[in-house]
């Protein structure tokens, strides 16, 4: 049994076909629609728990940090310690984002239609003309200028034609 999970185990290392064999696996698996249905009963229930978990912080800020916030305060040091296990975690992310984009696609597309229907114009104007107002005068001015040279260009060309 040692031997033959070891020659499997470097296959999964080093042999195309096995590889691509595990990778494809792997795809079938996570494109399941089940997989999908527990992947979203599963963050939701992670939300409710956290949301859960911040109520109970917020009421009680001043007791000692219990066992998963020990748990998560080491976790977070070994990985600011050691930056292979940074690049792993943050590889990590990257896939499990990317993953729950696609399968919430349609949830995310919605999410982002109803906040911006829902921003007031005038109010939402106001505040990048405020984070970006000197840019945007000189976009404007730009503007302006590069319209109206073309402008001047496209006329004097008719009227040589």
């Amino acid at each position: 049994y040692d031997e033959a999970v070891g020659r499997f185990m470097a296959n999964l290392r080093e042999n195309p076909d096995t590889i691509a064999r595990a990778e494809q696996i792997k795809l079938d698996v996570l494109d399941h629609p089940s997989v999908a249905e527990f992947s979203r009963e599963v963050w939701g229930d992670v939300k409710l728990r956290l949301a859960n978990y911040t109520e109970r912080l917020a009421d009680d800020a001043e007791r000692e940090p219990d066992q998963l916030e020990r748990w998560l305060a080491g976790l977070g040091q070994k990985v600011l310690e050691d930056p292979g296990l940074a690049e792993k975690v943050n590889g990590w992310i990257v896939e499990l984002v990317t993953y729950s984009v696609e399968q919430a696609r349609e949830e995310v597309a919605t999410l982002i239609a109803t906040t911006v229907a829902a921003w007031d114009a005038d109010a939402t104007s106001r505040k990048i003309e405020l984070q970006i107002g000197r840019d945007l005068q000189f976009i404007r001015i730009n503007g302006t200028l590069v319209g109206g040279l073309v402008g001047l260009l496209l006329y004097s060309f008719g009227l040589l034609l």
